[in-house]
């Protein structure tokens, strides 16, 4: 059984590989800030809670790494 933390980990890291994914498709250049862009963009838009929180947990994360 995996641990809450590792789950969520494990859903924020499909969170930025879906936005990547979504960029590539665009054809728009993979760069952190287009990730939290579009992160920050559909965690306004989704009405569930818990994907609201994997985006916003995904732009933190993103945002340290940069640092």
């Amino acid at each position: 059984m995996k641990s809450k933390e590792a789950e969520d980990l494990e859903n924020v890291h499909a969170a930025i590989g879906y936005m990547a994914s979504l960029l590539l498709k665009s054809g728009e250049p993979m760069q952190a800030h287009r990730i939290t862009a579009l992160l920050k963009q559909h965690a306004e838009q989704t009405t569930d809670w818990a994907l609201k929180i994997d985006y916003d947990h995904a732009v933190r994360l993103i945002a340290e790494k940069i640092k």
